[in-house]
């Protein structure tokens, strides 16, 4: 038994076939026609100096295999990452935006529905104070906890919330100023949120 790889001007094997005894092999244009001893796989090998050689596992899904260089590249170019940091940036700014946040050591959901049952009592609350009444309501913590609140404590809460929205959002601009000051792939993944 025979084994002839077809391959390409760049040594990436597009087939490995085995011929019996008798029988010859056909030439496919474009491709050289190669005899070898040993049958390989195309996805795992190349052929590179007369030698079959086994492909360096792959470092991430964006790396393409460069058969000339015999080694992975990473074809995205510096605004690509670019836009992919900040993108990762954002996310990472959306969580922490509607996430719980902390108000005299009470910790508040802060998703989208939290903030809009909390816009209740503040609007309510800020009525109260400028009509010289009394407002107090039961509300229920992030762990369930239920406490009783003041008008001035949900006004105190909204800023509690405002600031927490500010500090991150700051935080994500500074990080956008780092990202598009980044001159390598290195100094961008060295931004972490």
């Amino acid at each position: 038994m025979s084994y002839f790889l077809w391959v390409e001007p760049n040594g990436k094997i597009y087939s490995c076939i085995e011929f019996l005894e008798n029988t010859k092999p056909y030439a496919l244009p474009g491709y050289s026609l190669i005899p070898v001893e040993q049958k390989c796989d195309p996805n795992t090998h190349a052929y590179k100096d007369g030698q079959i050689l086994v492909i360096p596992k792959k470092p991430g899904e964006d790396y393409i295999f460069d058969y000339g260089s015999f080694s992975w590249i990473d074809p995205r170019t510096l605004d690509d990452l670019k836009a992919l940091k900040w993108a990762e940036i954002k996310s990472h700014r959306d969580r922490e935006e509607f996430g719980p946040f902390i108000y005299n050591g009470m910790t508040f959901d802060g998703d989208a529905d939290a903030q809009r049952r909390l816009m209740v009592y503040i609007s309510v609350s800020k009525a109260a104070i400028a009509q010289g009444t009394e407002f107090s309501r039961e509300f229920t913590l992030a762990d369930n906890t239920v406490v009783t609140l003041q008008a001035n404590d949900f006004v105190a809460i909204e800023l509690a919330k405002a600031n927490q929205v500010a500090d991150v959002f700051a935080k994500a601009a500074m990080l956008r100023q780092q990202i598009e000051a980044a001159s390598s792939k290195e100094a961008l993944e060295a931004i972490v949120w």
